[in-house]
């Protein structure tokens, strides 16, 4: 079986496989992407028909240029393409010998303890106090502090995902056995099937930002942009974590380990050290497997396992003075 030829994009072959009906709409983004990454990979180091050994190449390009979430992600749609081909009867299977790429099961991203979350949260309020206090106040200015504020919020305590923070609609402000929940675009889901409770004073804050808008309805989005050129469009996910990120780095919490899904990490920890059960974490972070939850139990007692001081105090104190450490 020949080769996959590169410039076969320009005949179709990327679009075809693109299309395939069983791909989400986020995963067919993803594929282009990594798609579009490895022709201009071909395209600068004179790739023509790759084999094994150009995907192996572009795999250590990968590592060399990327996180390794995102290489592994690459690379995996790489190797999906070329199993297509195979089964289209393309072209051979150039990714099959080539080994996938695995992060680790550990946590990519840190958390926040709770001093430093409350910190993090009473310096968002003394901003979005500040502006409305202010005698330059404006109702657009008030209605930008106090979005950032909400988002964060639900981040934080609702435990939701930067896209489905983007998704939310006014209307899906709903109440539920008496109840306010917000009804959400799950992550893998086809719709808004899912709901999150949230407190009142979380609701009343949200009506109060929403009551800074004019001419919302149901179906306008929760969180509008102040842009000049985007001015009351969709806030993008993108954008929701921007907001995330300047609120830790704001409160004096900036590390490239620290982004919005850290709020979510946090969370789920502070769930578990205030005593919640498991399968009370599982159904408030939305986990399809227990063992996804058990991942931050596992943490926590990893951070708390006492080995390393026992061994300290077993060995006795030791002197370092007089070792060459410079």
């Amino acid at each position: 079986m020949d080769r996959f030829c590169v410039c076969d994009w320009e005949t179709g072959l990327f679009p075809r496989f693109l299309s395939d009906p069983g791909f989400k709409v986020k995963t067919r983004l993803t594929f282009r992407s990594a798609l579009r990454c490895f022709a201009a990979w071909c395209a600068d180091n004179g790739v023509v028909r790759p084999g094994a050994a150009d995907v192996g190449r572009w795999r250590n390009f990968l590592l060399s240029r990327f996180q390794l979430t995102t290489a592994g992600t690459y690379l995996s749609a790489v190797k999906v393409f070329f199993q297509w081909l195979a089964r289209q009867g393309l072209a051979e299977d150039a990714g099959v010998s080539i080994k996938g790429i695995r992060p680790g099961q550990g946590f990519r991203k840190d958390c926040l303890s709770d001093a430093e979350m409350k910190r993090m949260l009473y310096s968002l309020e003394e901003k979005v106090g500040g502006y409305i206090a202010s005698a330059q106040r404006t109702r657009e200015g008030c209605a930008r502090a106090l979005r950032d504020f909400v988002i964060v919020m639900l981040i934080a305590s609702c435990e939701l995902r930067v896209s489905e923070v983007s998704l939310l609609d006014v209307g899906d402000l709903d109440m539920v056995d008496g109840a306010p929940v917000l009804w959400v675009h799950g992550k893998g889901r086809d719709g808004k099937s899912d709901f999150v409770p949230v407190t009142y004073t979380l609701r009343r804050l949200v009506l109060r930002y929403l009551s800074c808008r004019d001419g919302v309805d149901g179906s306008s989005p929760m969180f509008a942009s102040y842009g000049n050129n985007s001015s009351g469009r969709r806030l993008s996910s993108r954008t929701v974590s921007r907001i995330a990120k300047c609120a830790m780095v704001d409160a004096g919490f900036d590390s490239p380990r620290l982004t919005a899904h850290s709020l979510r990490h946090t969370a789920v920890t502070l769930a578990l050290k205030g005593g919640a059960t498991l399968q009370q974490v599982q159904q408030f972070a939305r986990h399809r497997q227990i063992e996804t939850t058990l991942r931050y139990a596992h943490n926590l007692e990893h951070v708390r396992n006492p080995c390393a001081k026992l061994v300290q105090k077993m060995i006795g104190r030791l002197d370092y003075e007089g070792l060459p450490f410079e």
